[in-house]
């Protein structure tokens, strides 16, 4: 689940039909955030990938398991710990919750990996 009872979450409303209204994660999250690299601590691993709190907003998000690493990986857990402390890319908000990727950051330094990659190629 990405929310629960009594969390605290922001969203924007995209419709009002009488009695109804329409709300939207996904809508709410600057546009200007996705692509940012975000600091956060593992909340939750599972077999899929693992959940990341975020410092700055203490929204969660998942990382996906094709997103953790630039190899593959076969189990979630022989890379990433509960608790971990890790660097993020902001993929894209969805009404779930925001999708991450660690891949896309180097988990020392926090660099932008595809922004580095960029550079390389170009000059």
């Amino acid at each position: 689940d990405v929310v629960k009872i009594d969390d605290i979450v922001r969203v924007k409303v995209i419709k009002i039909d009488g009695d109804r209204i329409s709300l939207s994660i996904k809508r709410a999250i600057p546009p200007s955030r996705i692509g940012s690299i975000v600091r956060g601590t593992v909340l939750r691993v599972v077999d899929y990938g693992c959940f990341v709190e975020l410092d700055e907003t203490g929204e969660s998000g998942l990382v996906h398991i094709s997103d953790l690493a630039s190899y593959r990986v076969d189990k979630v857990r022989d890379v990433i710990d509960i608790n971990q402390r890790v660097f993020c890319k902001v993929l894209d908000p969805s009404e779930r919750g925001l999708k991450l990727s660690m891949r896309a950051v180097d988990q020392a330094t926090g660099i932008d990996l595809s922004t580095a990659d960029q550079k390389k190629i170009q000059g």
